[in-house]
């Protein structure tokens, strides 16, 4: 789970420990103990583009969060066309904001634990056609029975938890990645222009070499596992799990976007997904300070093979030491001798 402080000032990150922590407590407080009343804000979009947010009774079970909806409300119709969604909630000591794709739970004994762990809270709520009913729900509930939802965080690192999750809710998931060594100077170049960042002040007052090895160090650390840990399930399952490369889409946008479509049995007419493909590079501004600035996305320029614009031979060797066999593995290089210096 990627974390970060939205606050414009540096802080330091607030460790998730101390969120875990006060989610944790908040599922087992009650308003007869004296606890205030907490509100999650759950935020969708409607098919017209259009935001909605709205309360729901939200609980944090097993490392995410659940909540009901009625089918006929508009958050669930927003859903059912777009299942990404936020929730925020105002923690004892600090404000939380989860974001994620939501998956419908239908299974017989997460809906009875559920159901369960509502009733600790006040709310008789009981297993009942396929979701969650009872004698009364919030007035902008709908009639019951009301869908269980489980909220699933994307960008997702690999963890038997994070797997178990995928395949209890049978989740098709696409695992994509670029250049490790792309993706390390796309990461410098936004730090250095995201106030928010907990690096920002940082990048500012380094050199560019220095804070782009420090960008190494962390795309190590972290990146290098992520793709590590997904890649063998790609093998194994092709069926549940779909590997896209970052370079592809930007060579044929309209054959990835196909394959992915497909992948979740959606069949579109070409002519169809090169419009979406048309309308979105359209509207999409590279311009990463004015997006950062208004928080409208992340596009930089998005060049392959940039990373030899701004690597040193010393970045460079870096990479070598760690992960150039795999750079080698990913088809990114046929051999060791790769350099800044572009070869035919």
């Amino acid at each position: 789970m990627e974390e970060k402080n939205l606050d414009i000032y540096g802080s330091a990150l607030i460790p998730w420990e101390r969120a875990l922590e006060q989610l944790k407590a908040a599922g087992t407080e009650t308003q007869d103990e004296g606890h205030p009343h907490k509100t999650y804000w759950l935020a969708t979009v409607r098919p017209d583009g259009r935001p909605h947010v709205a309360g729901v009774g939200a609980l944090w079970v097993d490392g995410k969060f659940y909540f009901t909806s009625g089918a006929g409300t508009r958050k669930s119709r927003n859903l059912a066309k777009n299942p990404n969604c936020m929730i925020s909630v105002s923690l004892r000591d600090l404000d939380l904001v989860v974001e994620g794709t939501v998956v419908r739970v239908t299974d017989e004994p997460t809906l009875r634990r559920l159901a369960e762990l509502y009733a600790t809270q006040g709310w008789p709520a009981r297993v009942g056609d396929g979701g969650l009913t009872a004698e009364y729900s919030a007035p902008s509930a709908g009639p019951p029975p009301w869908d269980l939802y489980s909220v699933v965080k994307l960008h997702t690192r690999f963890t038997p938890t994070n797997l178990a999750v995928i395949e209890k809710f049978k989740v098709r998931t696409v695992v994509m990645y670029r250049d490790l060594r792309d993706q390390c100077v796309s990461r410098y170049f936004h730090v250095l222009y995201d106030s928010g960042h907990r690096h920002h002040q940082y990048y500012k007052e380094v050199s560019k070499e220095e804070g782009l090895s420090h960008c190494i160090e962390i795309t190590l650390e972290h990146y290098v596992p992520w793709i590590h840990g997904w890649q063998p399930l790609v093998a194994q399952h092709p069926d549940r799990f779909l590997e896209v490369r970052y370079e592809d889409l930007q060579v044929d946008p309209v054959k990835v976007l196909t394959r992915v479509l497909e992948f979740y049995d959606i069949r579109l007419p070409e002519e169809r997904i090169a419009e979406i493909v048309a309308r979105t590079a359209a509207k999409t501004k590279f311009d990463l300070r004015a997006n950062l600035r208004w928080r409208s996305g992340t596009a930089r320029k998005g060049i392959v093979g940039d990373w030899r614009n701004h690597l040193t031979d010393r970045h460079v060797q870096r990479f070598k030491d760690v992960c150039g066999k795999f750079l080698v593995e990913l088809g990114y290089e046929k051999d060791m001798s790769w350099t800044v210096v572009s070869t035919p």
